[in-house]
């Protein structure tokens, strides 16, 4: 959990000063400046994570009362906006099958997951893990709020960003997750041996 926890504050950071750069290079025909981009990251991403750490850092032991509920709050407005999302557009992720959409997104989170395991510095195999599924299943709430700092986004955008929220529950929690579990078994017996 704390290379978790660092590797998340390392991400959050590079995303909101990146992401408001990199989109309107990457994404063709967008004509946006950086700031409408990066205004929504730093309010609705940024701002909370430096009020966790602030609290964590100067009160502990309200971090540890409070964060139960946080947890709990957080995970039932997550069903919530997933089910909400599903009832609203479920009709159009289905409508996706057979088109490109959902196999890229496959093939990009299986290959930001095996990338950064296999380039990984010489971190141990638990830094590696960790550093992968972050990467195959990073931001995905930033590329909700950059979505709402697009003016006039491409038709079909919020679908390619809402597509990423069951495909991750697929792929890096139900595939890649259990398979990095199991090598830090085996990392850990061989370490014993």
């Amino acid at each position: 959990m704390t290379y978790a926890g660092a590797y998340v504050l390392l991400c959050t950071i590079f995303t909101v000063i990146l992401m408001p750069l990199m989109a309107p290079l990457l994404v063709k025909g967008l004509t946006l400046s950086a700031w409408p981009l990066a205004k929504p990251l730093i309010i609705l991403v940024l701002i909370p994570l430096l009020i966790g750490i602030v609290i964590r850092f100067f009160k502990p032991t309200v971090a540890t009362k409070i964060f139960p509920w946080v947890k709990k709050i957080g995970g039932i407005f997550l069903l919530l906006c997933l089910g909400t999302c599903l009832w609203i557009y479920g009709k159009e992720m289905l409508g996706t099958i057979g088109s490109f959409a959902p196999g890229a997104w496959v093939l990009f989170m299986v290959v930001m997951a095996i990338v950064p395991y296999l380039v990984g510095f010489g971190l141990k195999q638990n830094q590696r893990s960790v550093m992968a599924l972050g990467q195959s299943s990073r931001n995905i709430s930033a590329g909700f709020v950059a979505f709402y700092g697009i003016t006039n986004p491409p038709e079909g955008m919020f679908l390619m960003v809402l597509l990423v929220v069951p495909l991750h529950v697929i792929i890096a929690l139900l595939s890649v997750a259990p398979i990095f579990g199991r090598l830090a078994d085996k990392a850990a017996a061989v370490t014993k041996a």
